[in-house]
């Protein structure tokens, strides 16, 4: 190889190689002119190779220090005559920056002359570079150094580069810097020089990591998914469709974006296919640098919008059940019984969480109520309004005063008085029994006729009397009263229930249709499971429903179990 140029073969190993060569070069007495020139381009090489995160393949990486050490003993082997000096130091005025310099003692290079035979080349659009190490090595030194100059005599060099972008081993010439801060991306593909390509175009900006097929690229997302992943389509084994779709079948894209690169970029199927397995985007090779960082940025802030956005959604959820949660456990049990009847609940919303309320409780040692609240609206803020009415209800429901009319009348100021706020009016029905004195009262106020069935054989609807609470401050409420022992069942319900079986006025249409037909029927205990599987049927676009029954003892004594 005396007086020979060195050659290197487009490979992710060619400055590995070239460098191994180097040192046996001069360790075996042969150095030369051009092997002198080649020493620099090689160190030029791995200088850049380090600081643009070009390393070889997964655990091939070499350490440019190393490099540097390795070099200065073989040359010292055979005299300082032919020496090359090389200094690599963190820069004194840039922090994340260090400075090479290499002097070449011998004939040097003419660098002026190699970079004006690569413009050349460029504007004759030549696709391949100069496999001459020097022609690469320039290439490599000009697109990842800071700034390059060198001395009238071509035979020192001084490059300022940025510390490394990834890290083989760590030296305390050459700090690492932090990759915290650095998106990562994978880059699959078959073709070593491809993957070469990527790395030293992406490394000053990313974290870059390579996978030379699907099955290892499947590896390195087990191991670590990256943030982003450039999969070039036309693989053996695995087609990077097939591996993008092979990803998304794991959720391994949940949170990595996928972009497919390939030279048959207009064919308007394979970019179908591509998006149908996962894929965010399509590019077609060839790809200029600041088009490619361009689409990687966009895409990672999309994903980073698209990541907040379903963060927010979980929490909504999250926060939605829990609230779902606690308006089920403030719900009364399906079954209370008290000393003259039992009492069934059901509220069956129409999404997690609704606007319909039921309580049963007792109110005092001789007394207890039930009741129904049907709040305007939906969701969270609908429940919100329901459950304040219920404290406000059992607040004014005491000892002292059991009248349901009084409650309801507390409840219609206090909506009255938020109402501009909080745009919300609530329907309310209930009943309330005095055991002392052997009265029911019935009171309605913007809900379906409340249903009373009297031991007689009569039926008695207990139609609005006012409108809901929230829509008149100064509107009256009054109740019906009756006898304990001349009723043997009350049922309300709500519009939810009486507009999807029938008409909002037609309590008893729609109890005989919820029953299946039989007219009777909602006089006896209702299964819970029956009147839901019912209600169920009226489809995705239900309102909110909810019913209370009460069966006074001597007519039923199990309701909605």
């Amino acid at each position: 190889m005396r007086g020979q140029p060195l050659v290197l073969q487009p490979s992710v190993n060619a400055v590995p190689d070239a460098a191994d060569r180097v040192v046996a070069m001069i360790a075996n007495g042969t150095a030369s002119p051009s092997t002198h020139a080649a020493i620099c381009e090689a160190l030029l090489n791995a200088v850049v190779h380090g600081a643009l995160g070009l390393s070889c393949e997964e655990g091939e990486e070499r350490d440019p220090v190393r490099f540097f050490a390795r070099i200065a003993a073989a040359e010292a082997a055979v005299g300082p005559e032919r020496k090359v000096v090389v200094y690599a130091e963190p820069s004194h005025t840039e922090p994340g920056e260090f400075v090479v310099s290499i002097r070449d003692p011998g004939t040097g290079f003419d660098w002026r002359a190699a970079l004006d035979r690569i413009e050349r080349e460029d504007a004759a659009n030549r696709t391949e570079p100069s496999l001459e190490l020097s022609g690469r090595g320039v290439r490599i030194m000009l697109a990842g150094a800071k700034r390059v100059s060198w001395n009238a005599a071509g035979n020192e060099v001084m490059l300022v580069l940025r510390r490394p972008a990834t890290t083989g081993r760590s030296s305390a010439a050459v700090p690492a810097m932090p990759q915290e801060s650095r998106k990562r991306i994978l880059v699959v593909d078959d073709d070593s020089a491809g993957r070469r390509v990527m790395r030293r175009l992406l490394g000053a900006d990313f974290c870059v990591d390579v996978a030379e097929d699907g099955p290892s690229a499947l590896r390195a997302f087990q191991k670590s998914p990256p943030d982003l992943a450039l999969i070039d389509v036309q693989m053996p084994g695995m087609t990077g469709i097939e591996l993008v779709a092979n990803l998304r079948d794991r959720g391994a894209l949940e949170g990595t974006s996928a972009i497919l690169l390939t030279a048959s970029g207009s064919d308007d199927d394979l970019r179908a296919a591509g998006i149908e397995a996962g894929a965010v985007d399509f590019l077609a090779k060839p790809i200029g640098s600041r088009e490619l960082i361009a689409r990687i940025n966009r895409t990672l802030a999309q994903s980073k919008k698209v990541r907040r956005v379903e963060r927010e959604r979980n929490a909504l959820k999250d926060s939605v059940a829990s609230a779902a949660a606690i308006a089920q456990a403030l719900m009364p049990p399906r079954e209370t019984t008290f000393a003259d009847a039992t009492v069934s609940a059901l509220v069956l919303p129409c999404a997690a969480i609704g606007g319909d309320l039921v309580d049963v409780h007792r109110i005092s040692q001789h007394s207890w109520g039930a009741f129904l609240v049907d709040v305007a609206g939906h969701g969270l803020g609908a429940a919100l309004i329901a459950n304040a009415a219920r404290a406000i209800l059992r607040d004014h429901l005491s000892e002292a005063t059991t009248a349901l009319s009084d409650a309801a009348s507390a409840l219609n100021v206090r909506m009255s008085e938020d109402i501009w706020r909080t745009q919300q009016h609530a329907a309310l029905a209930g009943v309330v029994v005095d055991e002392r004195t052997r009265r029911l009262s019935v009171l309605n106020a913007g809900c379906p006729p409340v249903v009373v069935q009297l031991r007689n054989g009569t039926t008695r609807l207990i139609r609005s009397t006012a409108p809901p609470a929230g829509i008149l401050g100064d509107a009256v409420y009054s109740a019906e009263f009756f006898q304990i022992d001349e009723v043997s069942a009350v049922v309300i319900l709500s519009d939810g229930i009486t507009e999807g079986f029938a008409s909002s006025a037609d309590s008893l249409g729609a109890l005989r249709r919820l029953c299946g037909g039989r007219p009777s029927d909602w006089t006896l205990a209702l299964s819970h499971d029956f009147v839901v599987s019912r209600i169920e049927r009226l489809g995705v676009n239900r309102d909110d429903a909810s019913m209370i029954q009460i069966l006074m003892h001597g007519s039923s004594n199990r309701g909605l179990a």
